[in-house]
C-alpha cells in the first residue's frame, strides 16, 4: 500500500505515523464489532435454543435431543473462542491507537526524529500486543483509508471470497493473480526496482 501524502500539508514521516495508527485503529474496531456480534448472536441462540430445548423435551422426549444438542454446540463453540474476551481485546486496542494518533496529531510536522522514533517505539508496542492479523482484513482497512483520503490508486480490488471471510479466517489477499473484473495490471508494474 503506497502510503504517498492524501494532503500536501503533512510531512511525508508524520504521514506515514498517521497511516499506521489509522489503519490499525481502523482494523481493531472492525474485529471488535464482529467479535462482538458473534458472541451476542451465540447468547442469543444458546438462550432460545435452551427454551426450545425445554419446551420440546416436556412436549415430546423423542426429539428433544435436537435444540439440546444445538445449543451444546453454539454454547462449546462460543465458550472456547470466547468472542467476547476477544472483542474486549481489539476495543481497547483500538483506543490505545486513537489516542496515539491524538497525541501525534499534537506532535510538530515535521516532527524531529527523536519524536518520530518514539512514535514508532509506542506503536511497536501496542503491536507486540495485538493477536495475529487477519490480512484480508488489514487490505479492507487500507482500502477504506485509501478511498476517504481520495487515493483512489492505491485501492487494491478485493474477491468476493476474501470480502466473505475476512473476519472469520486469515486468507492471503494476493494469492490469486487478480479479481475477476480488475483491470489488467502490467507484469513491470509489479516487480520493485532493485
Amino acid at each position: 500500500m503506497t502510503q504517498e501524502t492524501a494532503d500536501s500539508s503533512y510531512s511525508p514521516e508524520n504521514w506515514n505515523l498517521y497511516w499506521r495508527v489509522m489503519v490499525s485503529a481502523l482494523y481493531h474496531q472492525k474485529r471488535e464489532r464482529f467479535l462482538d456480534g458473534a458472541d451476542r448472536a451465540s447468547q442469543a441462540v444458546g438462550v432460545l435454543g435452551g427454551a426450545a430445548a425445554f419446551a420440546q423435551i416436556l412436549g415430546n422426549v423423542s426429539y428433544g435431543w435436537v435444540p439440546a444438542g444445538v445449543v451444546a454446540i453454539v454454547s462449546a463453540a462460543a465458550l472456547c473462542y470466547g468472542p467476547g474476551a476477544k472483542a474486549r481485546i481489539h476495543g481497547g486496542l483500538a483506543r490505545s491507537f486513537k489516542q496515539l494518533h491524538a497525541r501525534i496529531m499534537l506532535a510538530d510536522d515535521p516532527a524531529p526524529p527523536e519524536v518520530i522514533k518514539q512514535f514508532n517505539s509506542e506503536i511497536l508496542i501496542m503491536e507486540a500486543d495485538e493477536p495475529a492479523a487477519l490480512r484480508c482484513l488489514v487490505r479492507q482497512c487500507e482500502n477504506e483509508l485509501s478511498e476517504a483520503f481520495g487515493m483512489d490508486d492505491d485501492v487494491r480490488p478485493m474477491h468476493w471470497w476474501d470480502r466473505l471471510w475476512m473476519n472469520v479466517v486469515d486468507l492471503d489477499p494476493s494469492r490469486r493473480a487478480k479479481p475477476p473484473g480488475a483491470p489488467e495490471v502490467s507484469q513491470d508494474a509489479e516487480r520493485p526496482n532493485h
